[in-house]
């Protein structure tokens, strides 16, 4: 199952840290939701979100596409970082939840996706009983090779999750706002599972490496 979300037109202009010996600006840009039908959700600023988390189906695969159309050109290049919060839970039938989290930068031009560079984390809940969810961060980090975005581009993050196993499904978190989830055990796909986010981290973080002149 895919999800697409799209962000509006608007580039940083300013950097949440600058890396002198790279000559890179290092922006962080977070995933979140709103309620409306072009629903923002990788934004250069911290909002509360609407729904703050998104889950697979049961025992299956999951791609979400978190996009930021640019209204400013601008090149990407070197390292960069991905948090992503993710909570495997099960059923009321118990199960052993695993899966891989793939994290991609991309690069989207006139409708066509390049895939630019990816990374990789592994989540092994074990043995869950019945209604239980057990959270993690997610953290990668791969490298970009030099890309030049136009105007009207769309810098886009690809997380993507492994089918987890039967009676099972995966959860990725995104409140800007780091806030534990109202009501999460509605918003899943494993029932009535219990445990939830509690005080481990809910934001999704992008730190992208921007080129600038120093």
């Amino acid at each position: 199952m895919a999800y697409n979300f799209k962000g509006g037109a608007t580039i940083a202009t300013s950097f949440d840290y600058v890396e002198i010996a790279t000559g890179r600006g290092i922006k962080k840009f977070y995933g979140g939701d709103t309620a409306s039908g072009a629903s923002i959700v990788l934004s250069s600023t911290t909002f509360y979100s609407d729904q703050g988390m998104s889950s697979s189906a049961i025992n299956t695969a999951a791609t979400y596409n978190f996009d930021l159309e640019l209204a400013r050109p601008m090149d990407i290049s070197d390292t960069a970082i991905v948090n992503v919060p993710v909570l495997l839970c099960v059923n009321a039938s118990g199960g052993s939840p695993k899966t891989h989290v793939y994290t991609t930068a991309a690069k989207v031009s006139e409708g066509t996706e390049e895939l630019l560079a990816s990374g990789a984390s592994y989540c092994d809940g074990g043995g869950l009983a019945a209604n239980l969810a057990e959270p993690y961060m997610v953290a990668t980090s791969f490298e970009i090779p030099r890309t030049h975005y136009k105007a009207g581009d769309t810098l886009r993050l690809k997380i993507e999750t492994e089918a987890p196993g039967i009676n099972s499904a995966v959860c990725i978190g995104h409140d800007p706002m780091n806030r534990d989830i109202p009501d999460w055990d509605k918003k899943n796909n494993c029932g009535s599972s219990s445990g939830g986010w509690g005080t481990s981290p809910t934001i999704l973080t992008f730190h992208v490496p921007i080129v600038i002149d120093i």
